[in-house]
């Protein structure tokens, strides 16, 4: 996306302790090899479903998600939404404290999107990120995790964008975030992901303030996040503990993450329902110029 003045240069690992204000928790996230031990708090069995099912627990999914927001609209709040290098940094280091390796993929990525203008017609057309930006190494980046979710999350600001620069729409579409196997994108053909360059260790000593300072806000939030405390808690009953998370992360955002989701959002999203059906481009009706 646009400019985030982030450093992509000499990428080598960094110990996550460097960064983790309570690195220890790290240290304590289950050994992918050895998954027989018994749970000693709620995040330990969650953890152990991730593996299980090769596929990170929803709850985890909104509690990562949502650091890294709360991370973007503190260290940028002007233009947060713009932020998809520094996104996938964030994810990929919160991600990695829990011991869930990523990998940061930068390319192009492009979408139908449209609307209703103040006239009452509706339009759509090709939009995304494909255009050269010298100050970023590739005009648009998001992760793909060790279980083949495709996670792209600022995705899900492009109407603020949009609307931004095309005000006065009686209505645009609103993109979901993606959290996706890779496997079922073909479900949404008109959604075409392009990678050019991947990225699997970060070297943040060589990134910018503001890259840092996104990093560990997003660490910082995501383990002092008052659900993480009843995570560790050893104490807590697990079933009530998941019971009440899961009552108030199923109303924090919307996800698509599986094909349960795209089929449940194609009812009533506008955009998935527009990607999900292949077209030519052919006929497309132009966004209006104001």
């Amino acid at each position: 996306m646009k400019a985030s003045g982030f450093t992509w240069k000499n990428l080598k690992r960094t110990p996550v302790a460097d960064f983790h204000p309570r690195s220890h928790f790290y240290s304590r996230a289950p050994d992918r090899r050895v998954m027989k031990s018994p749970d000693s708090h709620v995040l330990d069995r969650l953890l152990r479903e991730s593996y299980a099912n090769s596929e990170l627990h929803p709850i985890l999914k909104r509690m990562v998600l949502r650091s890294t927001v709360a991370a973007l609209r503190h260290v940028t709040p002007e233009n947060y939404a713009e932020k998809c290098h520094g996104a996938a940094l964030a994810i990929f280091m919160v991600l990695r404290s829990l011991r869930i390796r990523s990998t940061i993929v930068g390319g192009t990525v492009s979408w139908l999107f449209g609307g209703v203008d103040t006239a009452g017609l509706a339009w759509q057309t090709r939009s995304g990120f494909w255009s050269h930006n010298p100050a970023l190494p590739t005009p648009h980046a998001w992760l793909v995790t060790e279980f083949g979710g495709l996670v792209d999350l600022t995705c899900s600001f492009f109407h603020m964008t949009w609307g931004r620069d095309q005000p006065g729409q009686l209505a645009l579409d609103q993109i979901p975030i993606i959290w996706l196997k890779t496997e079922h994108l073909a479900k949404l053909p008109n959604l075409q992901y392009t990678p050019t360059a991947r990225f699997r260790a970060v070297d943040l000593h060589n990134c910018d303030e503001m890259a840092r300072q996104s990093v560990g806000r997003a660490l910082m939030t995501f383990w002092g996040d008052p659900a993480m405390n009843a995570l560790m808690e050893p104490s807590v009953e697990p079933e009530t503990v998941l019971a009440s998370l899961e009552s108030r992360e199923q109303l924090d955002m919307t996800i698509l993450d599986s094909p349960q989701a795209l089929e449940r959002l194609g009812s009533h999203n506008t955009w998935v329902a527009r990607n999900s059906v292949a077209s030519n481009d052919h006929g497309l009706a132009a966004p209006p110029i104001n």
